[in-house]
């Protein structure tokens, strides 16, 4: 068959073959007759079927040059090669040089020349074929391209490295020069079949190979070295060499791309098919071949190729994406390739280059991270800012960022691996900003606004720009939905979809050929790819989650880093140290010379260029040459070599700025010179040559390009070259050297990269092109202009590849997350600010509805995801942009896109609701506007017309009246040339939206925004309902702002309350009341009562009382269902009418609440539970009404839940007490004396048991309560719960007395009635402890109402005055003051006497006693002090049976200890401004001066005075030593309590500080240890003294003299109280006792004495007015004040005292057990003699100064004269342990008269005060004396008696001091006196005489 077909051939050929060919004729001839023969031989049969033999003719044909020969030929080697006849296996002896393709092939295989080895014949046979690919017959061109197909394509023949290279060229060649169309498609088919099948091959070889290594290392149980290469018996051409079982080679190999070894000669031939494309991508074009866009060879020679690489990136393997040669092939071969066609000006080569690209990004950006990073940064971002980059440039590169946008992972890891990567730039937020940018596209609105004749242009340029602007948006969309994808979001609807919905528009303009490669629709979306199964992936997810979080921290940190830098840099440009000294302390640089100069380098870009020549021309001195150092640094970094030396000068100063100063620029280029020079040592002889000539260009720069230079005045060549003549003794410099400059110099001025890039991107001004070759030219321009940056776009881009693939050390890092939201959090944090200024400017720009809907779509994705991944910010920045463009805030006409944005707000509220947050506010109140305005359309009455006020309304009415009226009157003419008016147009737009609303938007959707609360979780409700009640607020608040815009005309109810957010708010409760959990509901009713409770107290009357109506509405649903145990829902739900009732001003709104509440009762009683709280404070404030109605129907309805319903109230009694409490305090009496009543009864319903404190106290349910009238049984035993007790006894009591305090007669009187009978009748249930809390926390507090007592109460001018008590009804101590305390003594009586010790009433009893005797009100005081003597005379005694029991010596002790205490706590020691009383300290027992010394009246006073007590310690020492100082200068100070002086200093003490003595001007004496500011001299004058801040100066003394007078009068009354106390029987006191009360008594004495002797104080007491006894009558003159009433009575009391001790015929001597007769004796014994010579030695001396002062009145001149001896004061040292005074010796002198001569001088008139003369004031004196004389009679007759009771033994142990006494005493002139002395020695005269 094969012998038959080729004589077949020959014969063909040799018949078409011209005789010229006569070598292939006789060829064919031979080879014909042989195949004849042979046939002949074999009888016609032949197996023969290699056909190699037989290509000698063939071959000679197709180099004939005959398209007939050739095609035949050709046509039989298909043929041949088809059926496996033309194997071409055999070697032969090739030399390719004769055709000149196969040396090409052989280079472009990389391989070197050298002598060529054996061939095979099937390279032969394509190197044949392959030549006749020149013949421009079609027919020839079709059959090359068929056999080269065949043969590559063959089972039968391999076609490996330069002979598949040299058949893909011959294609090539067919596709590029053929005219035939269908031949430059089958090339082009052919093409690509030809490289599928040589990578398919290559995949398959190395799948087989990778299984028989698998099976081998199977079998040997280890792995094989080596490589099985199947290269099908190639020749020795192929490499045949094999690498490891990786077939990967070493890294260094890959990267410099020498020593490429082969795993297959597969692999071979695909990596050559691969490198010759890239190659032939690479071949530049004409700027000619660009601008045409013609289809010249060498477009469609860059276009196939880039084709073709597409095809093979599209169908690589797993072989072809990790082999490191082919990765190697593709950065520095293809990406080379890319970077200029991406910018080639042709748009096909464009856009083929950006879809390899896409594809680079799916298959291999695993090992291109600096690549991708180069190609985004440098070429797409620059393209798309570019001014000069075409519509095609933007538009396919913006396609490119739109298939990255759509994929949610390829966002996700371009975001890992660059913005969360140190080393490299923030590319996913570069691709952001540059998105923004090119969708804001500001070049727009300029075209808009130019005036261009040539419309048509224009038109379309604009429209290229809106295209442009709506894909970068929809590029921004797809990045949030891509965003919302990786954050686990719902998905919506893609922005594409949403904009063929609107216009059909398909992101790439179809005009561009949707079916063109370079549409986006061949751009495959990048989520299809598959991962790379090498990388490995996280296993398990906490592993991921790890690796998640650390990302996120290095981006967190980067952040913090680039903050840090920013300031850094800032800065730096204000001062270089501040900032290098701050980026040093970050830890961005170290402060070392090469650090800083590293850091200029690498940031010189944003630093100061002129602040960074300023530092680096700083002089050596300044910080110690490191400014110097860092210059060094700086220029050692720089590479000049082999530059030109203006360019070198260029490149140094492209980083900075030169000074100004002449010094700084000599230092830089000095340093220039010299490294220029050590680099380039040919060009100069010294660096002193190259530093003059530096010098001398940048003078030429100056010369040449300074503006103010003029240009006869500009250098030139001839000058330039004579400057630098001569310039160094080394040598001249080169001519050509200095021309070039010159000429570099003159044609481009050296300039800073800043100022360079300004230059290029400074906008120039448009001018509106009138012709068409202005057009022209603009183009031309512009073109040129992007030219020149394409050149530098693709050589920074080169030299960037390069020195990325020098480091390769970058790792891809591949999103193994389960879930992105942990990225989805920073990457929208970087993508929000400058979508939400996209989406405002083009929503408020454009109308077209496409371009409104990826408006719309931007902010519905990015709301979702800051609502989801709680972004508050960016949430409520988005929700406020979109609520802007509803309009509904605003009076503007609204378009569609304005009702679309109210759609998508009210569709996000609804779907997103949970997460809006505080941006709920926003959205309801846009909501309310869009009700407004649907109401204002359907003509419906608005809200003014149910809640307007009638007086603002009728305002209204008349303001818009007159302006009718005034527009009525006018002149019509004038009126139809007047536009109309501001409230016209705001009707009319106000009625245009309406309509416009009412059509598009139903209203269904507000309801549902409402309805849908009850979906809404717990915190967003909350925060629903919280901005539901603001917005209501708002719209109830009437404030002339409201109408600003609007005004009354525009709509009638702007201005009045409206109620719709009102309204929706009951429709909320309403729908959440029964589907919340009680927690939820609780949180959330809290906002409704505050709001309800605030509208009801609401301005206007109706407002309010439809709130208040609602309320009742939701209060009746929700108490309808029964409240559960143990909660108060109720209580809180019911809070807002409490809350109205307490502060609402309105008898309207209270009355409405009452009977708002009196239905709730009605018709929910049962159900009311822990409502009643509420509802019983709501009567108590009902109940202080003043309107009667208002209390009354309050009182009535609990009066008739008493009667009827009592046992709902029993779980709620200590609120129906409170209450029933606040009835008693209303102003109605009738209702107090009634309350009252009331709360005797609940007294005996508690008492009766019809309460169970347990079941009260737990507030338990009506279902666990076993109480019913029927029932109850009385409890009569003791309660042992006392809490319980107190919860429910505790108000009605605490009530009770509170009413006592009533300042009405009958409730008080009432009030202490019911107290005292509930307390008698029921008292017995209560336990000691109870009963003592009852005491001090209900009774003692009532008599705080005496002292607040202000009504007019009578006073004693006189300590024995005793007026008569008042009669006022108004006053409370007058009235039921006794009564109250009596009723402390008879309840002690009844509950108290008969108790153990454990828990005493009497203490409190007495202490409460003591507080009233302690009062300034004297006659409180004196009220205290009988009932006082009542308690303690009556104690233990039956007041039934009148049997006497003596007292425990507890009380009998604690009654002593009070009594004493009573005595001296009230000595009143300081007067004020009058003076203080000056304690003898000399006569007076320590601790009896000790007791009268503190003074506690003055301490009553300061602390009601509100100042601070402190304790101050004095003894006798002290007090003495301050008479020292009482003549010394004293100093003026300032304290806490007013002016005073320091009078002395005490020096330090063991037990005590050092301390300052300070005398206060209002009388007092201050000791402290502070430190007082110094005041000056202290005034004299009264009105400078200190006076409390709350009284005057006039009402300071009144009110002193008060406290003084109740102080002096209660002393004598408690002296005379002591008296009956020791006269009864049932006290056995101790001597203990005994001694405490001696020692108070005898304070009392001492201090009523001094007070007597001390004239000054007296005469001024008398000057103010106090003790003033009235003695006009009996014509004397005014009486001094005393207290010789005092000063005698307890002397009196003391002798009767120690006298009952000591005598064993008294009553204190017999039967008591506290001690024995012994004792007694030794006790009183001493006191006796000390007590009885002071009186009956004062006795002696009053009656001769009596004497004395009468013979001086006289006139017997004896006013001088002394007696002979006077009796003295007694000195006592301190008492032994068991008595009170020890025994004292007696000394005689004569200073008694002394004080009574001062009392005289003092009592004295003085100036013309006193109209009575000398000789009254001696008489006065005289008259006082012998009243001390008369009053010291009954003591003594007291001493005398009690001689008479001694025994012998007594009598003869006191001879001593008896006898002199009574010596004296026998002589007096009374004669009563005498007879009792003579009676004592009548008894004892005759007892002495016999001893």
């Amino acid at each position: 068959m094969m012998e038959a077909f080729v004589l077949k051939t020959l014969r063909k050929m040799k018949k078409e073959a011209p005789r010229r060919f006569k070598d292939l004729r006789d060829v064919c001839d031979e080879l014909i007759a042989a195949l004849s023969d042979k046939e002949s031989a074999n009888g016609g049969q032949s197996s023969e079927t290699d056909a190699d033999q037989y290509f000698e003719p063939l071959e000679m044909a197709c180099q004939t040059r005959q398209p007939r020969l050739m095609e035949i030929a050709l046509n039989a080697i298909h043929y041949l090669v088809e059926h496996g006849f033309l194997r071409g296996k055999r070697l032969v002896q090739h030399t390719p040089g004769s055709t000149g393709k196969a040396e090409d092939a052989e280079a472009a295989s990389g391989e070197t020349k050298g002598p060529p080895p054996p061939s095979t014949l099937i390279d032969v046979i394509v190197e044949t074929v392959s030549k006749c690919s020149d013949e421009a017959d079609d027919g020839v061109q079709l059959q090359v391209i068929k056999v080269l197909l065949m043969t590559i394509t063959s089972l039968h023949c391999e076609v490996h490295e330069a002979s598949l290279l040299l058949a893909v060229r011959a294609c090539f060649h067919i596709h590029l020069i053929s005219k035939n169309l269908i031949n430059k498609t089958t090339a082009k088919a052919a093409l690509t079949q030809i490289i599928s099948v040589t990578n398919q091959r290559m995949e398959s070889n190395d799948a087989l190979r990778q299984a028989a290594e698998a099976a081998a290392n199977l079998a040997a149980g280890s792995s094989a070295d080596g490589a099985v290469v199947t290269d099908g018996g190639s020749s020795g051409r192929s490499s045949g060499a094999a690498d490891s079982a990786t077939g990967g080679t070493p890294a260094a190999a890959v990267t410099t791309g020498a020593s490429l070894v082969f795993s297959s000669v597969y692999h071979k031939d695909a990596y050559l098919l691969f490198r010759a494309l890239c190659k032939l991508s690479m071949k530049g074009l004409s700027e000619e071949t660009q601008y045409a866009h013609t289809d010249a060879i060498p477009l469609q020679n860059k276009v196939l190729s880039l084709e073709l690489i597409l095809h093979i990136l599209q169908n690589t393997g797993p072989v072809f994406r990790t082999e490191d040669k082919f990765i190697y092939a593709v950065r520095t071969y293809l990406c080379v390739s890319l970077l200029s066609n991406c910018t080639s000006h042709v748009a096909q080569v464009t856009g083929l280059s950006l879809q390899i690209f896409v594809v680079l990004m799916e298959q291999f950006k695993d090992h291109l991270k600096h690549e991708m990073e180069v190609f985004v940064s440098n070429i797409f971002l620059r393209m798309l800012e570019s001014e000069n980059s075409t519509y095609d440039h933007k538009l396919r590169v913006l396609e490119v960022f739109h298939a990255i946008c759509k994929d949610p992972k390829a966002q996700v890891e371009l975001f890992i691996n660059y913005d969360c990567d140190l080393e490299a730039i923030n590319l996913f937020s570069r691709i952001i900003h540059g998105l923004a940018k090119i969708a804001k596209n500001p070049a727009l609105a300029n075209s808009n606004n130019r005036v261009d004749f040539m419309s048509s242009t224009n038109k379309k340029a604009q429209q290229e720009e809106q295209h442009i602007r709506t894909l970068g948006l929809e590029c921004l969309v797809s990045i949030m939905q891509s965003l919302e994808a990786s954050a686990g979001l719902t998905h919506m609807s893609p922005p594409h979809h949403v904009q063929s919905q609107a216009q059909g528009l398909s992101p790439v303009d179809p005009s561009r050929g949707g079916g063109q490669p370079g549409s986006s629709s061949n751009i495959n979306a990048l989520g299809d790819a598959e991962e790379d199964p090498s990388t490995p992936n996280p296993s398990g997810h906490a592993a991921s989650a790890d690796k998640t979080n650390n990302i996120v921290d290095v981006f967190d940190k980067k952040q913090k880093l680039s903050e840090e830098l920013e300031t850094g840099i800032l800065k730096f440009n204000i001062s270089p140290k501040a900032g290098l000294t701050y980026l040093a302390k970050a830890g961005h640089i170290e402060m070392t010379p090469k650090s800083v100069a590293e850091f200029f380098h690498q940031h010189q870009d944003r630093l100061d260029k002129t602040a960074m020549g300023d530092y680096l021309g700083r002089e050596r001195e300044y910080m110690d040459g490191f400014c110097l150092k860092v210059l060094n640094a700086y220029v050692e970094v720089l590479d000049f070599t082999d530059m030109p030396f203006d360019l070198a000068i260029r490149h140094f100063l492209a980083g900075f700025r030169l000074p100004g100063e002449a010094q700084k620029i000599d230092r830089i280029m000095e340093k220039f010179a010299e490294h220029y020079y050590l680099q380039n040592r040919d060009v100069f002889a010294s660096a002193d040559m190259a530093f003059i000539l530096a010098f001398s260009t940048i003078m030429l720069q100056t010369n040449l390009h300074n503006p103010a230079i003029r240009d006869d005045k500009r250098m030139t060549k001839e000058q330039f070259l004579k400057q630098n003549k001569g310039i160094s003794a080394d040598g001249e410099l080169p001519e050509e050297l200095l021309l070039e400059i010159y000429d570099r110099i003159a044609a481009q001025p050296i300039s800073i990269n800043s100022e360079t890039d300004k230059a290029l991107k400074k906008p120039k001004k448009e001018e509106a092109p009138s012709f068409v070759m202005f057009q022209t030219t603009t183009e031309k321009l512009k073109k040129d202009a992007f030219n020149q940056e394409r050149k530098e776009m693709v050589r920074a881009g080169e030299a960037m590849i390069k020195l990325s693939a020098k480091r390769n050390t970058a790792t891809f890092v591949r999103n193994g997350a389960e879930s992105d939201e942990a990225y989805a959090r920073p990457m929208f944090d970087i993508v929000w600010p400058p979508l939400i200024g996209v989406l405002s400017q083009i929503l408020e720009t454009y109308d077209e509805p496409n371009i409104v809907l990826l408006c719309l779509a931007g902010f519905r994705h990015s709301i979702q995801i800051a609502c989801r991944l709680e972004f508050a910010t960016a949430r409520n920045t988005f929700m406020n942009v979109l609520i802007k463009f509803t309009l509904l805030d605003a009076v503007k006409e609204m378009r569609p896109k304005h009702v679309a944005c109210i759609k998508l707000m009210m569709d996000v509220a609804l779907s997103e609701g949970d997460y809006l947050e505080e941006s709920w506010l926003q959205v309801l109140q846009t909501v309310s506007r869009l009700a407004r305005l649907q109401l204002f359309a359907s003509g419906s009455h608005t809200d003014d017309i149910f809640f307007s006020d009638s007086m603002e309304e009728s305002a209204s009415g008349k303001m818009t009246n007159g302006r009718r009226g005034s527009v009525a009157t006018s002149d019509p003419i004038l009126k139809m040339f007047m536009g109309p008016s501001r409230a016209e147009t705001t009707r009319l737009v106000e009625e245009a939206n309406a309509e416009l609303v009412m059509k598009t938007v139903d209203n269904v959707i507000v309801d549902r925004l409402f309805s849908n609360s009850i979906n809404l979780n717990g915190a967003s409700v909350r925060h629903f309902v919280e901005s539901l009640c603001q917005v209501s607020m708002l719209e109830l608040t009437i404030s002339s702002s409201m109408n600003s815009l609007r005004g009354k005309d525009a709509a009638t109810d702007s201005s009045t309350p409206r109620i719709f957010s009102l309204q929706k708010l009951v429709e909320v409760a309403d729908y959440n009341m029964f589907s919340r959990s009680r927690l939820d509901w609780s949180n959330m009713w809290s906002l409704l009562a505050r709001h309800f409770a605030e509208v009801g107290l609401h301005i206007n009357q109706n407002v309010a009382m439809y709130a208040i109506d609602s309320l009742k509405q939701l209060s009746v649903k929700f108490l309808q269902k029964n409240e559960l145990s143990n909660f108060n829902f109720q209580r809180v739900f019911l809070m807002p009418y409490e809350v109205i009732m307490m502060k609402t001003k309105s008898s309207v709104t209270k009355e409405l609440v009452l009977n708002c509440i009196e239905v709730m009762i009605r018709s929910c009683a049962e159900n009311i539970h822990s409502g009643w709280r509420t509802i019983f404070a709501i009567f108590s404030a009902a109940a202080v009404q003043d309107l009667g109605d208002i209390a009354m129907n309050a009182f009535t309805i609990v009066e008739q839940l008493m009667r009827t319903q009592f046992e709902l109230l029993i779980y709620d009694f200590v609120e129906l007490m409170n209450c029933l409490v606040c009835f008693t305090t209303s102003v109605h009496t009738n209702l107090s004396l009634r309350s009252l009543d009331l709360l005797f009864t609940c007294a005996d319903h508690l008492a009766g048991g019809r309460i169970d404190p347990a079941v009260d106290a737990q507030n338990a349910s009506s279902d666990s309560m076993g109480i019913s009238w029927e029932k109850s049984k009385p409890v009569v035993a003791h309660m042992n719960e006392d809490a319980s007790v107190f919860r429910l006894w505790w108000p009605l009591l605490l009530g009770l007395s509170t009413s006592v305090a009533d300042s009405r007669l009958k409730v008080r009187i009432k009030a202490l009635e019911t107290l005292q009978q509930v307390l008698r009748k029921h008292g017995g249930i209560f336990s000691p402890q109870t009963l003592s809390v009852i005491f001090k926390g209900v009774l003692f507090p009532m008599i705080d109402s005496a002292k607040t007592d202000s009504t007019q109460q009578p006073k004693s001018a006189w300590p024995t005055e005793n007026p008569p008590p008042s009669r006022n009804m108004l006053s409370w101590i007058g009235t039921v003051g006794a009564n109250v305390l009596m009723m402390y003594i008879d309840l002690y009586k009844v509950f108290g006497e008969k108790e153990d010790d454990s828990v005493p009433l009497l203490p409190d009893i007495m202490l409460a006693l003591e507080g009233c005797i302690n009062q300034d009100t004297e006659s409180l005081a004196k009220l205290g002090l009988n009932v006082l003597s009542t308690l303690v005379l009556t104690l233990g005694v039956d007041a039934d049976t009148e049997v006497v029991t003596t007292v425990s010596k507890y009380r009998a002790d604690m009654i002593c200890e009070k009594v004493s205490k009573l005595i001296v706590n009230n000595f009143c020691m300081d007067f004020g401004d009058a003076g203080s009383v000056q304690l003898r300290f000399d006569a007076i027992p320590r601790e009896v001066a000790a007791l009268a010394l503190r003074c506690p009246l003055a301490q009553r006073r300061r602390t009601k005075l509100g100042l601070p007590d402190r304790d101050v310690v004095l003894s006798v020492e002290d007090v003495t030593s301050t008479k020292q100082a009482e003549a010394s200068n004293s100093t003026p100070v300032s304290t806490a309590f007013g002016p005073g002086k320091i009078v002395e200093y005490l020096k330090p003490s063991s037990d005590l500080p050092g301390r300052s003595r300070i005398e206060l001007s209002w009388g007092a004496s201050l000791y402290s240890g502070e430190a007082f500011a110094r005041t000056g001299p202290a005034a004299d004058d009264e009105d400078d003294r200190f006076v409390p801040s709350f009284l005057g100066k006039d009402q300071a003394w009144p009110q002193l003299a008060t406290s003084a007078m109740t102080a002096l009068v209660a002393s004598l009354d408690l002296i005379q109280l002591t008296r009956e106390l020791l006269v009864a029987s049932n006290y056995n006191w101790g001597l203990q006792n005994y001694a405490s009360y001696l020692n108070a008594l005898e304070a009392s004495h001492w201090y009523a004495f001094s007070f007597n002797e001390n004239g000054h104080l007296r005469l001024q007491l008398q000057q103010r007015g106090f003790m003033n006894k009235n003695r006009s009558e009996q014509n004397l003159s005014p009486e001094l004040p005393h207290l010789l009433e005092q000063e005698v009575l307890a002397m009196e009391q003391m002798l009767f005292t120690v006298f009952r001790l000591y005598c064993h015929n008294k009553p204190a001597q017999q039967s008591n057990p506290s001690y024995t007769t012994q004792q007694a004796e030794d006790f009183a014994e001493p006191l006796i003699e000390r007590l009885s010579s002071l009186v009956l030695m004062r006795y002696l001396s009053f009656e001769e100064s009596a004497l004395r002062k009468l013979r001086a009145g006289t006139g017997a001149g004896a006013a001088g004269s002394r007696p002979v001896a006077s009796a003295s004061a007694e000195k006592h040292q301190s008492s032994k342990p068991g008595h009170v005074h020890s025994q004292s010796q007696i000394n005689w002198d004569e200073d008694e008269e002394s004080s009574e001569d001062e009392a005289y001088g003092a009592s004295c008139p003085v100036g013309g005060s006193n109209k009575n003369n000398a000789a009254d004031g001696v008489l006065n004196v005289a008259e006082f004396a012998r009243e001390k004389h008369d009053a010291y009679k009954s003591p003594a007759l007291i001493v005398l008696e009690g001689m008479m009771d001694f025994t012998h033994e007594q009598f003869q142990r006191n001879l001593g001091w008896i006898v002199p006494l009574l010596s004296r005493l026998i002589i007096c002139e009374d004669i009563e006196v005498r007879v009792c002395v003579r009676q004592i020695y009548q008894s004892f005269v005759n007892f002495l005489l016999i001893k």
